[in-house]
């Protein structure tokens, strides 16, 4: 998680506004991270690497990125094109370094007077966050993802809304918990956008997935492929000039082909409040409700987490910025296919992040942050503490 916060920061410091207005942009960074509990393990848990004759839990980890944004608009189209290497450096922990190439392209535009569409193809590679790895391998996803997207203007503010989705995902080993694998959706909707901006929109949704494996995998009851369909809630609400209100309300059925003890259903969501007092404070305001496949043994078939986000920052000036944000996370494991004697495991992460940005010149941005997280668990084999530290800088030409 330490490392992808890193790039993360370090990404979006090289980000200011004023880069969209170019038709071609360089940028570079680095990080410097100092990671108290790299692989995520409780107290108790012997070092990860005696065998290599590794001593400790901590580490330090160096990230280095490189990347080049296209943006051109012509009439009433526009194309953009963002690439970034990446390269990721742990002193000790060295199996743990990667790197990443990642891009994104896009296409925007209106066909006709009453049709606007979208085309987005992009590439990640990322590690998998070792809180939620249950050894202490080091592994990596690549994702690529197709997004195929047109509204078309009906009328007094209506739309309809029609999408295709493909998505493929692969990961450096074998990850029980959420297999890789490739999926195709199609989406179809409508939208009321009023005069003011605010807007609600209602989706039906249905997907087809592959997992990687060539027949059904019954030591772990992994199935080949599954179904989902999704009905979805969609809504902004600008309540003034200094407030807006943002809703989300999902209606998930999975069913896989063969084991249906591992099929699930349930509702997730989310709930966010933004408000930008004056030009020196926002804050953010969020309560979200995930529900997503859960298959690292047969304790579980699926996962819900219940998030509790705020997030204020605070322009001290027009080249100091201050940042915070809090968390708490709570992760029920639920749908056993064995029976169990005791409750089903439930996980509590709490996190804390405070963090001050400082642009020095109109080009160059350094940050600092430091992060404190702890997860506690009705099984102590998923409790641990960590803390981190950053250190950013950014450069855009």
């Amino acid at each position: 998680m330490g490392l992808t916060l890193a790039s993360a920061l370090a990404a979006f410091a090289a980000m200011p506004a004023c880069a969209q207005d170019r038709l071609l942009t360089l940028r570079a960074g680095a990080s410097l991270a100092s990671d108290s509990n790299v692989f995520r393990l409780p107290a108790g848990a012997p070092d990860p690497q005696t065998a290599r004759g590794i001593s400790g839990k901590s580490d330090q980890i160096k990230t280095t990125y490189v990347g080049l944004r296209l943006d051109k608009s012509y009439a009433n189209q526009r194309f953009e094109l963002d690439a970034t290497e990446t390269a990721t450096r742990y002193d000790k922990f060295t199996s743990n370094n990667f790197d990443a190439f990642q891009y994104r392209g896009a296409w925007n535009g209106s066909i006709g007077q009453r049709v606007i569409g979208s085309l987005i193809a992009d590439h990640s590679k990322s590690a998998i966050n070792p809180a939620d790895v249950t050894s202490t391998e080091h592994i990596v996803r690549t994702s690529d993802n197709r997004r195929l997207n047109f509204d078309v203007s009906l009328s007094g503010g209506w739309y309809l809304l029609a999408g295709i989705i493909d998505t493929r995902e692969k990961t450096s080993q074998v990850f029980l918990a959420a297999p890789a694998g490739s999926s195709n959706g199609k989406q179809i909707g409508l939208r009321y956008t009023a005069a003011s901006g605010s807007f609600a929109s209602a989706i039906r949704r249905s997907t087809r997935g592959t997992n990687d494996i060539s027949e059904i995998n019954l030591g772990n009851l992994i199935d080949t492929g599954f179904n989902v369909d999704e009905s979805e809630l969609i809504s902004t609400w600008i309540l003034s000039g200094k407030s807006t209100l943002n809703g989300r309300i999902t209606r998930l059925d999975r069913r896989n082909d063969h084991l249906s003890q591992r099929d699930f259903s349930g509702t997730s969501g989310e709930l966010a409040y933004v408000w930008a007092p004056d030009a020196r404070w926002l804050l953010n305001l969020t309560a979200t409700r995930n529900i997503m496949p859960w298959t690292a043994d047969l304790l579980s078939s699926y996962r819900i987490d219940e998030i509790l986000s705020f997030a204020p920052t605070w322009k001290l000036s027009e080249k100091i910025g201050v940042r915070m944000r809090a968390y708490r996370l709570a992760s029920d494991f639920r749908g056993p296919v064995v029976p169990t004697t005791g409750p089903s495991r439930r996980d509590v992460l709490r996190s804390i992040q405070l963090g001050m940005d400082w642009t020095p010149l109109r080009n160059a941005t350094i940050g600092a942050t430091v992060q404190r997280e702890r997860r506690s668990s009705n099984d102590s084999n998923f409790e641990f503490d960590d803390t981190s530290a950053y250190l950013t800088a950014s450069f855009i030409f």
